[in-house]
């Protein structure tokens, strides 16, 4: 993904999380079958989304290295203060 396409992605994944969270950094580039994709998915502290939907060839997992998984953009959010 160029910068142009990551700007782009921040500016969505800004308007699709609730206002109670932020989106602090540039988000992480990272393969991950779908066994460690939930630890992102139930995390309070990540955002996580496909980086390309359209992918078809599967790579191994950056985190288990065992199994094959697709791309995924992981967002890292910041509480706000109640």
């Amino acid at each position: 993904m160029c910068e142009i396409e990551y700007t782009e992605e921040i500016v969505k994944v800004r308007r699709t999380v609730r206002i109670s969270k932020k989106v602090v950094g540039e988000p992480m580039e990272i393969c991950l079958c779908s066994r460690c994709a939930s630890q992102f998915y139930n995390s309070r502290q990540h955002f996580i989304k496909r980086a390309d939907y359209y992918q078809i060839n599967k790579e191994p997992c950056t985190y288990c290295n065992s199994r094959n998984g697709f791309d995924f953009l992981i967002f890292d959010l910041a509480q706000a203060a109640s």
